[in-house]
């Protein structure tokens, strides 16, 4: 047996080689010359990136004929990273044999990964120490199962400013609804938010039909924002459809006048796969329909006409949006599926396809002459772009779960310095409000804390963009005093500035 894989092993290194080599922009210093080739029978669905650019995934691997969930981190250079649970690999095994799937996947500030998902019937949510070990102060020995009339399944997880968890899915119970739970920071249900923790929209009434809902956000405001696809009649006309709750959980009135906007996509099938928030607070939904289909809605919930064709593009290249994600400069990277190859398109911030990207604004290819399909992006500090997927074989099961990583220089995108003097923090002393300006108009993202003179940790903001702009925080409330502030890129570079509280 150990010699079979070692013989596949090494024909999958050569055929991985003899790829890189055919594709121009991959990072030759990750992995085999930008190619990640896993040898179990597997795929990645959900990648995201430490702030020391280490890169965790989602996936099922096939164990012993039965499908698995796995979590797996990688070093920088795109090796497997030995110190991460069980030489890199958390297999989730729940007690007495349960079946459990994770497919979401959510860092929280302090390095701790929550993963989401379900068992057969119930809500399954784990959380892992930085070391990728089961949290022992998270639910019960890390692991929260949650049952609620039906069957559930989390599809998406965010965690809110307060460390308060929210999650997005479908209940059954039995027509389809739409499921959004909050926890507290340890798994435990918020009662606080709708009924014991819970709110659902099922629309059985018969506006709309078939509710799914993949993703999840929380705004600064408090407020939650959810992807979703509704069908608003039984013959069809499938809608991608953001809804804005407010933090109890009930329906945002201000938002489209009843906490939910949608469109009609067109196509006889449609279905929103990934959402992402703007800076500016406006919603962008990607799926598919006949084509690749990208959506952005302003903050009030209309279609925003200044984004592609009445606030919808369409790529008719590609036929899935199965992932979305914005860069630093509020370019959108969607990668999907074309034919039997995978594809990446840039767009603009007004929706029109970025031609400096790839050839003609987009990158296609296919991985061991196999159908392949990207899940996942995430886009380094530097500008490098990984992406994650899957290669399936001649009966559709999954095959080779892969990493690829491009070059910012093939893809157009610039790398954007870190320079403590960008920053202006006034006014120092300060009363009532810290301002953080950064009047540089290269954009740049950073993590903010505030610190009191015993190391205590008072404030924490993640994933902060600054372009020309600035960050207000309140310290009224703060004894008077010295306290420090350190802004950290994604690089893991720090700088650190001190103000007096009055």
């Amino acid at each position: 047996m150990k010699r079979r894989l070692l013989i596949l092993f090494v024909l999958l290194l050569c055929a991985v080689t003899m790829y890189a080599q055919s594709l121009v922009g991959l990072d030759p210093t990750f992995a085999n010359n930008g190619v990640y080739l896993g040898v179990d029978t597997s795929s990645f669905a959900k990648i995201t990136m430490q702030p020391n650019q280490k890169i965790i995934t989602t996936g099922l691997t096939l164990q012993n004929w039965n499908y698995q969930s796995i979590v797996r981190r990688f070093n920088t250079n795109g090796t497997i990273d030995n110190a991460f649970a069980n030489n890199g690999y958390f297999i989730v095994n729940l007690p007495g044999g349960i079946f459990g799937n994770v497919i979401p996947i959510c860092l929280q500030p302090d390095g701790r990964i929550l993963l989401g998902g379900g068992t057969t019937k119930d809500l399954l949510l784990i959380r892992l120490k930085t070391d990728g070990n089961l949290d022992s102060s998270f639910g019960n020995n890390g692991i929260k199962i949650t049952g609620y009339p039906g069957t559930e399944y989390i599809n998406s997880i965010a965690l809110q400013p307060d460390g308060k968890i929210v999650s997005v899915g479908i209940r059954q119970t039995p027509e389809d609804a739409i499921q959004v739970v909050r926890y507290l920071p340890d798994g435990s249900l918020d009662s606080s938010f709708g009924n014991n923790g819970e709110v659902y929209y099922d629309w059985t009434w018969g506006v709309f039909h078939y509710p799914t809902a993949n993703d999840i956000a929380v705004l600064s405001n408090g407020k939650i924002v959810v992807g979703a696809t509704t069908q608003i009649d039984a013959n069809g006309k499938y809608c991608f459809t953001a809804l804005r709750l407010l933090p109890n959980g009930s329906l945002d009135t201000s938002f489209n006048h009843s906490g939910m906007a949608y469109t009609d996509i067109g196509g006889w099938l449609a279905y929103c796969k990934a959402m992402q928030l703007q800076l500016d607070g406006k919603i962008l939904l990607a799926g598919y329909s006949d084509s690749i289909t990208v959506v952005r809605f302003d903050t009030t919930g209309k279609l925003d006409n200044s984004f592609g064709t009445g606030g919808m593009v369409k790529l008719s290249q590609g036929k899935g949006g199965n992932t979305l994600t914005l860069q630093l400069d509020g370019k959108a990277l969607v990668g999907g599926e074309a034919n039997t190859d995978f594809i990446i398109y840039r767009l603009m911030p007004d929706g029109s396809i970025d031609a400096s990207f790839g050839t003609n604004g987009y990158i296609q290819n296919k991985i061991l002459n196999k159908e392949t399909q990207v899940n996942g992006i995430v886009v380094q500090s530097d500008g490098k772009i990984v992406m994650s997927g899957g290669t399936l074989d001649s009966t559709n099961y999954y095959a080779h779960p892969f990493l690829l990583r491009y070059l910012p220089k093939a893809t157009g995108v610039k790398e954007i310095p870190f320079n403590k003097n960008d920053f202006n923090i006034f006014p120092n002393p300060v009363n009532d409000k810290l301002t953080i300006a950064y009047p540089n108009d290269q954009g740049v993202m950073v993590d903010i804390c505030v610190y009191d003179v015993m190391g205590r940790k008072l404030v924490s903001k993640e994933s902060q963009y600054f372009k020309s702009s600035s960050v207000t925080i309140p310290v009224s409330t703060f004894a008077p005093g010295v306290y420090f502030i350190s802004i950290t890129n994604n690089k893991g570079l720090s700088e650190q500035f001190k103000f007096v509280k009055q």
